[in-house]
């Protein structure tokens, strides 16, 4: 059946919303049915703003890629260095 309190008619939304949709409500009417559509329309797209928000904090930045290049090329060197002078050890 339909939502018989607001309390009915918040779990509706919320249930639709998160795609969980329980089927224990329905919107029984249309302007019920176009509002629950409308508002899971708009909760899946501020659900996708938030995730590209935080998706793009998470990013490093340019200098943050440089620096981490920087870090790696002397891990780098330092590895090579060393196994270099094994090298050298071992044939002394």
């Amino acid at each position: 059946g339909g939502p018989q309190s607001f309390l009915d008619a918040v779990w509706l939304i919320y249930v639709s919303a998160t795609t969980v949709g329980y089927g224990d409500l329905l919107p029984v009417t249309a302007p019920g049915r176009a509002v629950t559509a409308a508002v899971v329309a708009i909760a899946v797209v501020l659900t996708a703003v938030q995730v590209a928000v935080v998706t793009k904090k998470l990013q490093l930045s340019h200098r943050e890629h440089n620096v981490i290049k920087v870090l790696e090329d002397e891990a780098f060197d330092r590895v090579r260095r060393e196994a270099a002078a094994r090298v050298l050890q071992a044939g002394a």
